[in-house]
């Protein structure tokens, strides 16, 4: 009986290590079929040699993909995400590298230059996806979109003063929620790169770039907040430092446009107010607020656009490959308009 639980034991951990790496449809999936198929046939004589053979193909996994875990971790993730209800799980690239795999390239071509922040996706109801969940990746798009719909709705006229006024609303509705998205956006992307260089790089970090992009006071034991403008600024030149390079945002003027209007223009969604500047003379966020266009919103997508390549070159990537939502433009459009 114990025999026979080694072996219960050895064709779950074949399938488990499978399944995050293979998936279990075509040759792995074939490969337990046949396996399993054999063992109903096999009488009692020949569970030992099965079990060897069992063992050495587990092993010869085990060493292509570099799994550093026991057998039991890999059973125990596969019974996990069985027991989820059918709900897709999320493994962060961070803990496959430092629990999993050292060699998950080898199942991931882009493995390399995908951020250490992002998700590898996993369905136990198909088997395998070898997809990627990347915030920033996720919200660049939701910003795509509503800029999408945004022109969709001004169609062809100049100005949206030539638009009947329900859909004038609407346009303004849609401008609305591309400020927002395309910040969110943003505080995921400069996050993101915080996390990477901080988790990458803990030991080696100044103490003051420690602080920086951990958002934390070590004098004082708390946390501290880093303003927006300091992330757009200060964030890649840490990174690049890290990385063994240079990278200077302070003349970049996609860079000071997007702390300057851009932000301007955030805030005045976020922290929406009628509050009167005295200096000025002007209602600064409520006028901001009202006086929303289509052009200035595509010269801020731009600018983004143009930030987090001049980024991701100045902190030594291949955009094509860390950043390839970025030049993405399928999926979010569809091939026919809803009506407005």
């Amino acid at each position: 009986m114990e025999l026979k639980e080694s072996i219960d034991a050895a064709i779950e951990t074949l399938e488990a290590l499978y399944f995050f790496t293979q998936g279990l449809d075509g040759q792995a999936g074939q490969h337990l079929a046949e396996i399993r198929a054999m063992y109903r046939l096999l009488i009692s004589q020949g569970y030992l040699r099965f079990l060897r053979e069992l063992r050495d193909n587990i092993a010869a996994v085990r060493i292509h993909y570099g799994a550093i875990a026991p057998d039991q971790t890999y059973r125990g993730l596969l019974r996990e995400a069985r027991e989820a209800l059918g709900k897709i799980v999320y493994i962060s690239k961070l803990q496959m590298e430092r629990e999993l795999f050292l060699h998950y390239e080898k199942s991931i071509v882009r493995w390399r230059h995908i951020k250490l922040h992002a998700f590898v996706v996993f369905d136990p109801t198909m088997g395998f996806l070898n997809q990627m969940f990347e915030m920033d990746g996720q919200l660049f798009h939701d910003a795509q979109f509503l800029l999408h719909k945004a022109r969709t709705i001004q169609g062809g006229v100049r100005s949206q003063r030539e638009l009947p006024q329900n859909r004038h609303r609407v346009l303004h509705t849609t401008l609305r929620a591309l400020v927002t998205t395309l910040f969110t956006f943003m505080e995921a992307y400069l996050n993101g790169i915080a996390f990477d260089c901080f988790m990458k790089n803990h030991d080696r970090l100044e103490l003051d770039d420690h602080d920086l992009l951990g958002e934390w006071n070590s004098a004082k034991k708390r946390r501290k907040f880093v303003a927006f403008d300091d992330k757009v600024l200060k964030y890649p030149r840490v990174a690049a430092k890290m990385a063994g390079r240079e990278i200077d945002l302070s003349a970049f003027q996609p860079a000071q446009r997007i702390i300057s209007e851009g932000k301007d223009t955030r805030d005045a969604i976020t922290h929406p107010s009628a509050q009167y500047d005295p200096e000025l003379q002007v209602q600064k966020k409520l006028t901001l607020l009202a006086g929303l266009t289509l052009p200035a919103l595509e010269s801020l997508y731009a600018d983004m656009c143009e930030y987090v390549r001049f980024v991701e070159e100045g902190t030594g990537n291949n955009t094509a490959e860390s950043v390839p939502w970025l030049f993405d433009e399928r999926g979010f459009i569809s091939g026919r308009e809803e009506t407005i």
